[in-house]
């Protein structure tokens, strides 16, 4: 698994590409999950690396989270990072963002 696979250079990503080439009679002997931003999209996109691109077999994109996810989200890490999932009433989460990635948030980064 490789996260932050926008930020591999071509050359990186053609040796991926190689390895996966490894295989027996009857099976794949590796696979590999690149995980990005949307930027790996583009990226997988040009001419150099369609060879690596057509071999992707599964393909899955997260949206963004909506007003009352964002607030679920937010109400159940504060919950799992002590207890404090009452902090902030309902109608107060969702004022900060319109749409949010959970990607790494602020809770996850400086514990309470």
């Amino acid at each position: 698994m490789i996260d932050e696979a926008q930020n591999l250079e071509s050359d990186v990503l053609e040796q991926l590409r190689l390895i996966s080439n490894l295989e027996t009679e009857n099976d794949k002997l590796i696979q590999i999950v690149l995980a990005g931003q949307p930027e790996l999209e583009l990226l997988l996109g040009r001419p150099d690396l369609r060879q690596l691109n057509q071999r992707i077999a599964v393909r899955y994109k997260l949206c963004s989270l909506g007003m009352n996810e964002t607030g679920s989200y937010l109400r159940q890490r504060m919950e799992v990072r002590r207890g404090y999932g009452r902090c902030f009433p309902s109608a107060v989460l969702p004022l900060p963002v319109s749409t949010f990635a959970p990607r790494r948030s602020a809770l996850d980064q400086y514990p309470l």
